[in-house]
């Protein structure tokens, strides 16, 4: 499974997954590279799995989408102008 993420200056997003299989679930992460850190800002959930090849979730984030956890990251991200940095 593959995905491209795209954040706007208007703070739309737009996440498309490609062979993905069985997907409930797509949220940003941060930690180093190969490290599964806190997750900070949670873009789709369903209660059943989904085969997708394609979009999977676009809307509009929020500060208030952002995580507490975020706080804890290597680099702060409290807020989408610290998760767009």
């Amino acid at each position: 499974m593959t995905g491209t993420f795209s954040l706007a200056n208007d703070n739309s997003f737009a996440l498309n997954v490609y062979n993905g299989d069985d997907v409930k679930a797509a949220h940003l992460h941060c930690a180093a590279v190969g490290v599964n850190g806190p997750v900070v800002v949670n873009l789709y959930e369903n209660a059943s799995s989904t085969d997708v090849n394609g979009p999977l979730a676009a809307g509009t984030l929020h500060d208030s989408h952002i995580y507490p956890e975020g706080a804890n990251c290597p680099t702060p991200i409290r807020n989408l102008n610290e998760l767009k940095t």
